[in-house]
């Protein structure tokens, strides 16, 4: 599942680059996939956000690093015209030279800097990977934390072990091990030390090797039982992935950006040869499946959608941005500031 843990997941990949301001509020209108030009629709529509707007994002540009910057943009621009924009998402860029991504809780999307070296520029595969880590909070792919799978791991071998110890026993003669004692204890007769001695010892050999044999069956169930939780878990870990993918897309659509761009995230994953791995599906196959999301998603109808979402949340979502650790926090629309204004009257 995913620790939380999990994109493009927990995922499609961050692709974290510093794109000019200019490039942010550019048209997109170049082709899709199918041949078909997409409809002009700005990244920032200036005829949907009231003048402030400008100031705010200037004032963004001027406060935040190259690619937090970059990330503030695309995540609210993502979670206004989604509806998505009623609770924090706090954005961090993890250390590291990992093609993935993973989303956690609380709302927290996390994306490792070595992918965004690998990504850097594409706005579009940017908003797709951005908008299924998000997908991951909205559809509550929960991962199991380390603790939790530690604690399932505990109960695997509790389970081996009781198995273990039920077929020995059923399976071994009762008594055994006493019958032997005493056949010995006959045969020597009134020799009761020497008889006693070689009796305790026809015992303590018997008990040594069922122990034995239950030691050496229990690892062999855990281990099974082990092979086939692994297995449940990554099944389900890439069947979330693949879910995520798909709303990723309708995200990324909706908030007006180019539909092409989560195809191109795939096929750098493809380049890096990310194959099927505990935590995500080949490349190939989320591409793939990929295929039928314009179907189930069509462009027009999310592009209205998204205006119109953008329109009752036209302003961008204020944030906060921390050194120590590092990260942005972008806020709900709903503020914490000013109470008492927006108590009924």
């Amino acid at each position: 599942m995913k620790s939380f843990a999990s994109s493009f997941a927990l995922g499609f990949f961050g692709c974290l680059a510093m794109a000019s301001h200019t490039s942010a509020v550019q048209v997109n209108a170049s082709p899709q996939p199918d041949g078909t030009a997409s409809t002009p629709y700005p990244l920032i529509s200036q005829s949907l956000l009231p003048v402030a707007v400008e100031d705010e994002s200037e004032k963004a540009k001027a406060e935040l690093t190259e690619n937090y910057y970059l990330l503030y943009r695309v995540t609210d621009r993502l979670a206004r015209a989604n509806g998505l924009d009623n609770h924090t998402w706090l954005v961090t860029i993890a250390p590291g030279y990992k093609a993935n991504a993973f989303a956690q809780a609380p709302n927290q999307l996390s994306l490792y800097i070595g992918l965004v070296d690998q990504l850097r520029g594409d706005l579009d595969a940017l908003a797709c990977v951005v908008g299924h880590e998000m997908a991951h909070h909205s559809e509550r792919h929960e991962s199991l934390s380390p603790a939790e799978r530690e604690a399932i791991d505990k109960e695997l071998k509790e389970e081996a072990i009781a198995q273990a110890q039920d077929e020995i026993a059923n399976n071994r003669p009762r008594g055994t091990a006493a019958n032997a004692a005493q056949i010995v204890g006959g045969l020597f007769g009134g020799w009761a030390r020497i008889g006693g001695a070689v009796a305790s010892t026809v015992l303590r050999r018997s008990q040594q090797n069922s122990q034995a044999q239950v030691e050496a069956r229990t690892e062999e169930i855990y281990l099974a039982k082990r092979v086939l939780q692994d297995e449940q878990w990554r099944e389900l870990d890439h069947q979330h992935d693949f879910a995520a993918d798909q709303l990723g897309y309708k995200y990324a659509v909706q908030a007006g950006f180019k539909r092409n761009g989560c195809l191109r995230a795939m096929n750098v994953l493809g380049e890096l040869d990310l194959a099927k791995s505990e935590s995500h599906p080949a490349a190939l196959t989320r591409s793939q499946k990929l295929l039928s999301a314009p179907t189930q998603y069509p462009t027009v109808e999310l592009m209205q959608a998204g205006k119109a979402q953008l329109s009752e949340s036209p302003s961008p979502l204020s944030y906060r941005f921390s050194l120590e650790p590092q990260q942005l926090e972008i806020s709900s629309r709903f503020s914490a500031t000013d109470i008492d204004s927006r108590l009924p009257q």
